[in-house]
Protein backbone atom coordinates (compact mmCIF):
# COMPACT_ATOMS: atom_id res chain seq x y z
CA UNK A 1 0.00 0.00 0.00
CA UNK A 2 2.82 2.34 -0.88
CA UNK A 3 1.84 5.67 -2.40
CA UNK A 4 4.27 7.81 -4.31
CA UNK A 5 4.13 11.60 -4.00
CA UNK A 6 4.14 11.83 -7.78
CA UNK A 7 0.95 9.76 -7.87
CA UNK A 8 -0.76 12.19 -5.49
CA UNK A 9 0.60 15.28 -7.25
CA UNK A 10 -0.79 14.10 -10.57
CA UNK A 11 -4.29 14.92 -9.27
CA UNK A 12 -3.49 18.58 -8.56
CA UNK A 13 -4.12 21.21 -11.17
CA UNK A 14 -3.25 24.88 -11.33
CA UNK A 15 -6.16 27.30 -11.68
CA UNK A 16 -6.49 31.02 -12.16
CA UNK A 17 -8.15 32.73 -9.21
CA UNK A 18 -11.08 33.85 -11.37
CA UNK A 19 -12.02 30.22 -12.09
CA UNK A 20 -12.61 29.70 -8.36
CA UNK A 21 -15.09 32.56 -8.01
CA UNK A 22 -18.17 31.44 -6.08
CA UNK A 23 -16.55 28.23 -4.85
CA UNK A 24 -15.38 27.25 -1.40
CA UNK A 25 -11.61 26.95 -1.25
CA UNK A 26 -9.51 25.57 1.61
CA UNK A 27 -5.93 26.78 2.03
CA UNK A 28 -3.51 25.11 4.44
CA UNK A 29 -1.34 27.96 5.66
CA UNK A 30 -0.10 26.23 8.83
CA UNK A 31 3.51 25.95 7.64
CA UNK A 32 3.61 29.58 6.53
CA UNK A 33 2.18 30.73 9.87
CA UNK A 34 4.66 28.55 11.77
CA UNK A 35 7.62 29.93 9.78
CA UNK A 36 6.40 33.48 10.41
CA UNK A 37 6.14 32.87 14.15
CA UNK A 38 9.65 31.40 14.24
CA UNK A 39 11.02 34.38 12.28
CA UNK A 40 9.48 37.07 14.50
CA UNK A 41 12.23 38.10 16.91
CA UNK A 42 13.56 41.23 18.58
CA UNK A 43 16.36 43.17 16.89
CA UNK A 44 19.00 41.26 18.90
CA UNK A 45 17.55 37.89 17.84
CA UNK A 46 15.85 37.12 21.16
CA UNK A 47 12.28 35.92 21.38
CA UNK A 48 9.66 38.54 22.18
CA UNK A 49 9.09 39.03 25.90
CA UNK A 50 6.54 40.81 28.08
CA UNK A 51 7.27 43.40 30.78
CA UNK A 52 8.22 40.64 33.25
CA UNK A 53 10.82 39.21 30.85
CA UNK A 54 8.77 36.11 30.10
CA UNK A 55 8.68 34.81 26.56
CA UNK A 56 5.34 35.74 25.04
CA UNK A 57 3.04 33.15 23.54
CA UNK A 58 1.43 35.56 21.11
CA UNK A 59 1.32 32.99 18.33
CA UNK A 60 -0.38 30.21 20.21
CA UNK A 61 -3.82 31.72 19.56
CA UNK A 62 -3.10 31.96 15.83
CA UNK A 63 -2.14 28.32 15.39
CA UNK A 64 -3.98 26.53 18.20
CA UNK A 65 -7.69 25.82 17.80
CA UNK A 66 -9.98 27.71 20.16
Amino acid sequence: MSTQIADLAAHFQEHEIKTLFGRKVAIDASMSIYQFLIAVRQQDGQLLTNEAGETTRYGSRVVAPT
